[in-house]
């Protein structure tokens, strides 16, 4: 009896989801059209996207074009290991997914959070598993206060509802405002952000 109730919910859920997928069509997370195609991206504009995936270094999680193994670090990683043990991303910054970052970071675009928290929690699967909590990059108060969100502070929320994990947002501190790191080298954003951050 109680299976019979649970398959009518079920049917009943994506039949109003089917509704509302054709009275509101999702809009397109790169072109901002509606009914680009089933979901957030069109074919074409999923097929544009450059998602990481394995192998890759194992500390910066840069894409390798040989499958060395486990463990296996880049070149530049070598020669110069990074302060942290080990970092992932979920897709190249390029021209087809600049759109989609930077509408959630300058607009507060929520509508694509479900899709990019998924592409994030795939491509650090490993690292999330092994983590006890996660923390985003917190703002300057006085960014957040002008911005009114921390985007960051989204994604680790849906990172950690999907890894069944604790969130916490006043973990870290931001001891002071520091310029935008954009059009910055990383050597530059290295020094733009040093001493910025303590833990609370």
């Amino acid at each position: 009896m109680s299976s019979d109730m649970d398959h009518r919910a079920r049917m009943a859920k994506g039949l109003m989801r089917g509704a509302a997928e054709f009275l509101w069509p999702q809009r397109s997370l790169v072109s901002g059209q509606r009914g680009a195609g089933k979901g957030p991206l069109s074919p074409s504009e999923f097929a544009a996207i450059g998602f990481l995936s394995d192998p890759v270094c194992e500390s910066c999680g840069r894409p390798m074009e040989l499958d060395l193994g486990p463990g296996a670090q880049c070149a530049p990683c070598i020669a110069r290991p990074p302060r942290w043990d080990r970092a992932r991303a979920a897709l190249v910054y390029e021209a087809a997914s600049r759109r989609i970052v930077l509408d959630l970071k300058r607009s507060g675009r929520r509508d694509g959070l479900h899709v990019m928290t998924g592409w994030m929690h795939r491509a650090g699967g490993q690292l999330v598993a092994e983590a006890d909590l996660i923390v985003p990059v917190p703002l300057h108060y006085t960014r957040l206060v002008s911005r009114g969100f921390n985007q960051s502070a989204w994604l680790a929320q849906g990172i950690a509802r999907r890894a069944d994990l604790s969130c916490r947002v006043d973990v870290l501190k931001r001891r002071r405002r520091t310029p935008t790191q954009g059009g910055l080298s990383a050597k530059a954003r290295r020094r733009n952000v040093a001493g910025a951050f303590k833990v609370s």
